[in-house]
This record gives structure tokens, C-alpha cells and sequence, in this order.
């Protein structure tokens, strides 16, 4: 009996939140069904499926712990590119691309401020769109429901499109309100040519309840890992929705039932597997690896065993040799012997957030030198000051100065003489992916990347990135871009990844330089990328203290050889030019930019640029480009859009110089097409997010 009292215990201890899974489609959920569960905050994952006549690629992204968006490509075995030379079976089975995104509506067991009983009974709700931006007949919205109760979870929620394709409830209940969510619709009915919402069919046709429950087994001395079993009932009608599962004779007939039963494999919580008895008539199987890349490296804190118990010279040359030796460079030092203040102006290239770089000064100077009550740190690009007052119990800033610029001008006593050039280098792996190609779906480059730095002084460097080759699959690369009236700037990507596996990604010239008053410049000179090359001026007004700034940028640049070699040049170049305006939303810590001008295809328009930062330095986000080339002209897609990652260069540097400047992130992006219309210059750093910690609400 106390056996299985403590068996329900356990079970019932053992919260199933903390084991979340893939599933065979483009959302976390059940194996097709969505449920209501979100990742961590930071997470970002690769999923494969496979499941008859489908294979699935999926790319999640989570920037908040309510929030998730995916961008996926399915692989339809049904059919397939034409090919002129082997007939119409085509070189690869054709692919369908897209976006979907989830966000929590309600959290579960929280009644946001209104205290009643059954608050704790109240399940996780969120809200969903799949395929929004597409043509597809996967396109779908949903409203679903999650609740834990132990080791169990609970989903039932309602479906539209595909997913109310079974029409299992007789109609829509949103019909209540008007007869127009009756009627559906299509993309292709409405005229949309791919990669443009179709906000007028969401939520409109057949509605459909679907739902499932999961079940986790812990790991156990026999069973050394945690896995879990799923239970669903599948609301798509698949002889509907499906991409011609007749295409091929009866290849693909008609699932037999809308139960599908599964079993996951929970490796560790970056790595499971799956495999599934999908609607009771075929064997599918999955696998989802990804990492939490929003986590920090705790600051390195300094020794400060020492002897001073009042202000003397030697302290300077203490602060200099103590804090340059790990990274924080001292350019200028001051102590105020009446108000017992300490400033300290410094440069550091350690920490993507400037607030780890003045915790290590904080306590490095309260824990030697006991007599200083208050530091002032002063960062060398940027006027953002803290002044943190004497106490034991956390390192947290109490004040902060007005205006930076005046206090950085009162630090005159100490300035170290810098003996310049000074060099750094790094080497880092470096990975490229080339995906939707008609010949394979996705090529890949392994390289060894090193980085090497020569700064001249405070405002000048030269930076370059040369890459060498590892291995690649760049010889079956051989497609002919669709073609449209603009400069192709970026429809020649293959002849640039099959010429230039090896050579400089970019070496550039920069000047910057802040001025009084939230006034900052960024000059440029040299290779920005893989493809131009050339002039460039930026400008940005960021007054401190403020969540907005604005600026411009202009560059005359020119296409480089495809070889990525320092000479070589192209034919085209082309002026641009950008207004951008910048805001900073400080508690979900969003960043806007919105900018208008003239593009590299000398197209004109504007762009919006939405990203989550973290307090490492990392972003996620999304954009998309709207200019005077239209949908037709543009071709498949309409127009551009696609999702990012800037990942700290942390997380990849294999070793380095001793004074290697480790700040710093590196990006990727996905698009589901490349395309020259919007078509900016992809500089490897940005004047605003170099200055963004300016202000007390970053």
C-alpha cells in the first residue's frame, strides 16, 4: 500500500511542463495537433519529420515563453520539379515554405490579480496560425487549451482551415457574430501569389474540435531516460488537405482513422525522438535538436585581495594592471578625495552587456579599496553612468548621472598612455546553409573562420573575417534563378558560394565616434560582404535616457567578384540610402526599426524590422520589406520577409589572443526565398546596437 501511495505521488509531483516535445508538423504540440505548451525564452530548435507523403523541416524559435514562431519547408514526395533533361519525375520532390506562429492567451492556474477558487484549475490557452502567409492548403488558425495534472496533460482546442477540414462540430461557431466566417476561401481564389497573408480567410469555413492527451515516464535505474507517450485525435480531413495523395496510383490512400498513438524518447531537454502510429494506417518518426542560446556566462569576478586603506597614486596603477589584465582597459581614472568617488572611464570587449562590465569593476573596486564609497564607470563608446552607492547586499545602481558626457570630462587625473596598433585575432568555426535549391533541398559549408583586429586607436580598426574551407556539397549547386526586371544583387548567391568558398567575408576600415549631446557617426571603408564592397556613411541621434533615436545611412557600393577576392569587382554598382528610425521597448525588450529608402536593386520602399534582445547580446527577429516592385515583379514570395538569430560570438570562438575582443555576436538568417527586391547591404555590425546601452531603460 505505501508503495502505491508513493507511486501516485511521484506521479503526481512530476510536473509533464517540463518535458516538452516536437511533433510531426510545424508547432510544439501533440503529433499533428498543436497544444498549448511554449518553450523557455532564448530557445531555438530544429525538427525533422517524417510521415508519408510528407518530410519536414522545421526551424522554432522562441523569444518569449509565450511566443513561438516557426518557418518550415515541407518536402511533398507526391510530387516533383520538372526536369527537361529526365522528364517530368524532376531532380527533387517539390517543397512547400512558410510561417506559423503560437502565443499564450491565458496562463495556466493564474487569474491575473482576481483571487477565486478554481484559479488553479484554469488550463494554459493560446492562440495560433499555420502557413498564414501562403497559398498552402496546410494553411490553418486554432484556439487550444492545455491543462498538467502530473505526469498527464491535457489539450482540446478548436480548429479552422486544415485544421477544421473534418467539419466534426457542423460549422463555425464564429458565425454567431456574421455569416461571412461561413465561407473560406483560398489563397489562390483570393489571387495571392504566395508569401501574403491571407488575413481574410482566418477563422472563416468548417471548424473542427480536435485535442489528445500526454503521458510521462520518468527515467528510471532500468531506463536511464525520460520519454513520454501521446494520444491524439486529428481534426484534418486528409483526403482534403492533403498535396495529391493519389498523385502516384493509390500510394497514399485514405488514413483509416483520426486516432494517432506515439512514443518519445527524451534524450535530454535540448534532444528527443519520436516515433508514431499515425490515424492507425503508417509508422512516422521524428527527431528535434536545439540549444537555449538567451543564456549568459556569469561575469569572471576579480581578485581583490590588497592593503590600501587610503587613496594614493599606486591605486591607479593597480586599477590599470589589475583590470587591463582581464579585459577592462582603463583609458582614464579619477578620485574625488571629498565625496570619496572613484570614476573610471574603460573600454571592454568581454561582455555583450555593459552591466557585467561594471559588475566586475563594481566589485573589483569595492573589495580592494574599502575607503572608495561610490564608482562612477563610464564606458568608452557610449554616455551611459551609473553611480552605485557602498552596500553588502547586491551590486544594484541607486542613482544615475543626467548626462554621461559631463561626467566622462571629469575623469582627467589618470590616462594611461595606449600603445597603438594594437592586434587581436580569433578562430571560430563557420557553418552556411543554402536552402530551396531545385537541385537538393539544402547545401551546406563547414569552414574555419579566423578574425583578425588591428585597432589605430580609440575610434579606428580594421576588421576582417577570412574563411577557409572545410568541406561543402556545392557541386550538384547548378539552378537557373527566376529571372524579373531588377539587378540580380542576390539571385547570383550560388555562383558567390561555389567561387568564393575561400577568401576574406568581409575586411573593412571603420571610424566611430560619439559626440556630445547623443550625436554618433560610423564611417566604413572595404569589403561590407560577401557581395559589395565599398563606401559608407552612418549617422544616429540617440539623446540618453531615451527609448527612441533616429538616423540615416548612406553607401556607394559596388558588387564584388564572385571569387571574394580584396580586388575583384563587378560591373553594377549602386548608390543607397536609409532614414531609420529606432525604439526601444524596455519591458518585453523589443527593438523597432523602421526604415525607408533606396535599395540595392535601386528599388524604393521601406522596411520593418522587429527583434527581442537579450542580456547576452543576443536578438531574434523578423523582418519584412515592402518597395515599388510589385507582387508580380517580384516574383514568388511577393515580397521579401524572413526571421534572424545574432548569436554572441562566445558560443563559437575555439580559442583566441589573449586580448581577442570575445564581445560581439554573429547572425544568421532564414528566407524562404531569395529574392533582389528590398535587397539591403548585410553589414556585420550596427551603429545603433552599439550604442543601445546609452540609456537606463536598456
Amino acid at each position: 500500500m505505501k508503495k502505491l501511495i508513493l507511486l501516485f505521488a511521484v506521479a503526481f509531483n512530476l510536473n509533464s511542463n517540463e518535458f516538452l516535445t516536437g511533433s510531426l508538423v510545424d508547432y510544439s504540440g501533440l503529433i499533428k495537433m498543436p497544444n498549448a505548451r511554449f518553450n523557455n525564452e532564448g530557445k531555438v530548435s530544429f525538427n525533422y519529420s517524417r510521415y508519408d507523403p510528407y518530410g519536414k523541416y522545421v526551424f522554432q524559435f522562441s523569444p518569449y515563453d509565450w511566443f513561438e514562431g516557426a518557418l518550415f519547408y515541407t518536402d511533398i514526395n507526391s510530387l516533383g520539379y520538372p526536369d527537361f533533361e529526365r522528364g517530368p519525375g524532376g531532380m527533387q520532390s517539390q517543397k512547400d515554405k512558410g510561417f506559423s506562429l503560437k502565443a499564450r492567451l491565458f496562463k495556466e492556474g493564474e487569474c491575473y490579480g482576481l483571487d477565486y477558487a478554481f484559479c488553479e484549475y484554469l488550463p494554459n490557452v493560446a492562440v495560433g496560425l499555420v502557413d498564414f502567409a501562403g497559398t498552402s492548403l496546410t494553411a490553418s488558425e486554432y484556439v487550444v487549451a492545455s491543462k498538467s495534472f502530473g505526469r498527464f496533460d491535457l489539450t482540446a482546442g478548436l480548429g479552422w482551415g486544415a485544421l477544421g477540414s473534418t467539419d466534426n462540430i457542423g460549422g463555425n461557431p464564429l458565425s454567431i457574430l456574421t455569416d461571412k466566417f461561413d465561407q473560406r476561401g483560398s489563397g489562390y481564389s483570393l489571387g495571392l501569389m504566395g508569401g501574403v497573408p491571407g488575413v481574410s480567410t482566418w477563422f472563416r469555413g468548417t471548424t473542427s474540435v480536435f485535442g489528445g492527451v500526454e503521458y510521462v515516464i520518468p527515467k528510471a535505474r532500468f531506463y536511464p531516460v525520460n520519454s513520454k507517450i501521446k494520444l491524439e485525435y486529428d481534426s484534418i480531413d486528409h483526403e482534403l488537405a492533403d498535396f495529391c495523395r493519389e498523385c502516384e496510383g493509390d500510394r497514399f490512400e485514405s488514413l483509416d482513422s483520426p486516432i494517432s498513438l506515439g512514443y518519445e524518447v527524451i534524450v535530454n531537454k535540448n534532444l528527443n525522438f519520436g516515433l508514431y502510429y499515425e490515424n492507425m494506417s503508417q509508422l512516422a518518426f521524428r527527431w528535434q535538436a536545439g540549444f537555449n542560446f538567451a543564456k549568459k556566462k556569469d561575469p569572471v569576478l576579480l581578485n581583490t585581495q590588497g592593503d590600501y586603506s587610503d587613496f594614493e597614486y599606486k591605486v591607479y596603477l593597480s586599477l590599470l594592471e589589475d583590470l587591463n589584465s582581464n579585459g577592462i582597459l582603463v583609458q582614464k581614472a579619477h578620485y574625488d578625495e571629498k565625496e570619496k568617488t572613484l570614476y573610471i572611464n574603460y573600454a571592454q570587449s568581454l561582455y555583450n552587456n555593459e552591466d557585467d562590465a561594471r559588475l566586475v569593476v563594481e566589485d573589483y573596486v569595492r573589495g580592494k579599496y574599502s575607503f572608495i564609497k561610490n564608482v562612477v564607470t563610464v564606458p568608452q563608446f557610449g554616455p551611459y553612468v551609473l553611480l552605485a552607492q557602498n552596500t553588502d547586499v547586491t551590486f544594484d545602481w541607486d542613482k544615475k548621472f543626467e548626462d554621461g558626457y559631463i561626467a566622462n570630462n571629469k575623469i582627467q587625473d589618470f590616462k594611461p598612455i595606449i600603445k597603438y596598433p594594437v592586434f587581436t585575432y580569433g578562430f571560430r568555426p563557420g557553418f552556411k546553409t543554402h536552402v530551396g535549391s531545385v537541385n537538393k533541398f539544402a547545401f551546406r559549408e563547414l569552414s574555419l573562420n579566423v578574425n583578425f583586429v588591428a585597432l589605430f586607436n580609440r575610434h579606428l580598426e580594421f576588421n576582417t573575417l577570412y574563411t577557409y574551407p572545410l568541406t561543402d556539397d556545392y557541386k550538384k549547386l547548378n539552378y537557373f534563378p527566376e529571372t524579373t526586371r531588377l539587378e540580380p544583387v542576390r539571385v547570383l548567391i550560388q555562383q558567390y558560394l561555389k567561387q568564393g568558398k575561400e577568401g576574406f567575408e568581409f575586411a573593412q576600415l571603420d571610424y566611430v565616434r560619439g559626440f556630445k549631446n547623443g550625436h554618433y557617426v560610423f564611417a566604413s571603408a572595404g569589403h561590407f560582404e560577401l557581395m559589395f564592397g565599398g563606401l559608407r556613411l552612418e549617422y544616429l541621434y540617440k539623446p540618453y535616457n531615451s527609448k527612441f533615436a533616429i538616423g540615416f545611412d548612406t553607401a556607394r557600393v559596388r558588387q564584388r567578384a564572385f571569387d571574394k577576392s580584396l580586388s575583384g569587382f563587378r560591373e553594377y554598382e549602386t548608390t543607397t540610402s536609409n532614414i531609420n528610425f529606432y525604439a526601444r521597448e524596455p519591458f518585453f525588450k523589443l527593438n523597432l526599426k523602421l526604415s525607408y529608402g533606396k535599395y540595392l536593386a535601386k528599388d524604393v520602399g521601406y522596411t520593418v524590422d522587429l527583434s527581442r534582445s537579450f542580456d547576452n547580446g543576443s536578438r531574434m527577429g523578423a523582418f519584412f520589406t515592402r518597395t515599388d516592385v510589385s507582387f508580380e515583379d517580384f516574383g514568388e514570395g511577393s515580397f521579401d520577409k524572413g526571421i534572424y538569430v545574432m548569436i554572441p560570438v562566445d558560443f563559437f570562438t575555439l580559442f583566441r589572443s589573449k586580448n581577442y575582443r570575445a564581445a560581439g555576436v554573429v547572425g544568421t538568417g532564414y528566407r524562404p526565398l531569395t529574392r533582389d527586391g528590398g535587397a539591403k547591404i548585410a553589414m556585420n555590425r550596427e551603429l545603433y546596437f552599439m550604442v543601445e546601452q546609452s540609456s537606463i531603460f536598456d
